[in-house]
This record gives C-alpha cells, sequence and structure tokens, in this order.
C-alpha cells in the first residue's frame, strides 16, 4: 500500500488519492507543496532503494486494532531527501485482514 500510495504522490494520479480520501472535502494534498522553499512547486520523485529500504515511521494505535500511522519521508527532485513527509493510516480488517489506506496529509516535518 506504502508504494501504491507513494506512487500516486508521485505521478499526480488522482484515482488512487481519491480512493485514500486526499481530496475529501474539497482538500488539496499538494497544499504544502505549492511555492515551497527557494524551489517553488516541489516535484515528488520516489525515495531510493526498495520500499523497505525507505525511512518510514510507524505508530501502532494500542486502542484500536488494525490501525497503524505511518510517517514517510518524502523526496523531491531539487533537493532529494525534504522536510516532508506523508501521513498515513493503514488500517487492517480484524475479520477480513484486507488492508486500506487513509491519507492524513503532506506536512512539513
Amino acid at each position: 500500500m506504502v508504494a501504491i500510495v507513494m506512487n500516486a504522490l508521485v505521478a499526480g494520479d488522482r484515482s488512487v488519492l481519491d480512493d485514500i480520501g486526499a481530496y475529501d472535502n474539497g482538500s488539496d494534498p499538494y497544499l504544502w507543496t505549492h511555492d515551497y522553499g527557494r524551489f517553488g512547486e516541489a516535484r515528488f520523485v520516489l525515495p531510493p532503494g526498495e520500499v523497505g529500504d525507505w525511512r518510514v515511521g510507524v505508530l501502532q494505535v494500542d486502542d484500536q486494532p488494525g490501525l497503524s500511522q505511518l510517517y514517510i519521508e518524502m523526496w523531491t527532485a531539487e533537493e532529494g531527501a525534504s522536510d516532508l513527509s506523508l501521513e498515513m493510516n493503514l488500517r487492517t480488517g480484524t475479520e477480513s485482514g484486507l488492508v486500506r489506506g487513509e491519507f492524513i496529509g503532506l506536512h512539513v516535518m
């Protein structure tokens, strides 16, 4: 799921981003990338290496079984590792085992 969302952010794939709620209620998932630093519009690229090599922070939510909050370091074409992070939830169905992503936001760390 992480690779799918990251690829969608890099490519601007609205269908995937819609599916995880990135545009809910008129939101702009790229809000912090407009007029970003000294470079203007940030252009995302995938972090180097395999998905398992990416810097991802995971927070298990003890009172909500099946919920994990992820914080993923974002990379830009202009600067490589940036101070932006993707925050998303992964929900695993307790009975079905199906994993669903939920967009929280792109934020400056």
